[in-house]
């Protein structure tokens, strides 16, 4: 595989990141919409309760997506490096 190459399949690393990361945080997790202010403590507590599976199957998710964040990161690193020519 040449460089080009390697390059772009880390740059389409997006298309995991993205769909990873919502679905994580905003329908299994739930974030969205955020709790109402107007809300009683005992509310907020029940929605942030250590059995809410989902919760924490949604965040699991979205940190599982925030690693393949790092394989566009590393193309575009690649490019910036390109750009700048070798250092002196």
């Amino acid at each position: 595989m040449n460089n080009s190459r390697n390059e772009l399949l880390c740059a389409n690393g997006i298309w995991l990141f993205v769909p990873m990361l919502c679905i994580g945080v905003f329908l299994m997790a739930g974030f969205l919409p955020p709790p109402s202010p107007s809300m009683e403590p005992h509310e907020v507590a029940q929605i942030f309760s250590p059995d809410n599976v989902m919760m924490r199957a949604g965040i699991m998710l979205a940190m599982l997506g925030s690693c393949t964040f790092l394989l566009p990161m590393l193309a575009i690193g690649a490019q910036l490096r390109r750009i700048e020519g070798p250092n002196p």
